[in-house]
């Protein structure tokens, strides 16, 4: 049987994921209840129509410190929650700011003081999601998934693309994550150089299949 001509493989960076389960259960077990007791922006101010929408693939909430502030929609600006009102989503902002830290991470790019939070809510798993993209405005990137059982699980997807196109010679690399589990991607795998055609580009998506299976 030949064997393919590695010499012709396409070659792609280095791109890293790293997966700690139930993490977040054990440094700040009641997070999820006070995330899912807060009420997250449910519309969105639409710049191209020029007026406020509802929204269908997934709601969002801000994080800063301080008391945050009301959302005032019309000039797109949506609510911010201070973590002062947040004590669990603050302790795991703290913890993961100083993991960061002792990871290497300088303080001039991610710090307590600076490290944003923002929370996307996906009200039906089987139906929500976000398609594939990469993280244009950040390069440190940490996510964490909740849940209110076990059984709510979702997964993420990382897909190389080069061009604009789909790099079939990758299968999707699919990582199934439960309530409590934390994932810190690298700058690579963070996507923050995703509209890039000329070099391959590593995207990710989350959520129902319609988002997660697109395009291939």
């Amino acid at each position: 049987m030949s064997q393919p001509d590695r010499a012709r493989a396409p070659q792609v960076p280095r791109a890293d994921i790293l997966v700690i389960r139930n993490f977040i259960n054990l440094i700040a077990p009641g997070v999820a209840e006070e995330q899912f007791g807060l009420d997250p922006d449910k519309q969105f101010f639409d710049r191209r129509r020029g007026k406020v929408l509802n929204k269908h693939a997934r709601y969002n909430l801000c994080f800063e410190p301080g008391d945050g502030r009301p959302a005032s929609l019309e000039v797109g600006q949506g609510t911010v929650v201070g973590f002062n009102g947040v004590p669990h989503t603050h302790a795991v902002q703290k913890y993961i700011a100083r993991l960061l830290a002792a990871a290497g991470v300088p303080a001039h790019v991610v710090s307590e003081s600076t490290l944003r939070v923002e929370t996307n809510v996906y009200m039906d798993p089987q139906k929500n999601g976000i398609g594939f993209h990469g993280d244009t405005e950040r390069r440190v990137v940490v996510g964490v998934r909740l849940g209110l059982s076990r059984e709510a699980r979702m997964p993420i997807v990382f897909r190389w693309y080069n061009g604009g196109r789909v790099m079939e010679e990758f299968e999707d690399r699919v990582i199934n994550l439960g309530p409590g589990d934390v994932y810190f991607m690298s700058e690579k795998a963070a996507g923050s150089d995703w509209r890039r055609t000329k070099i391959p580009t590593l995207r990710h998506a989350a959520g129902a299949s319609k988002y997660t299976q697109a395009g291939r």
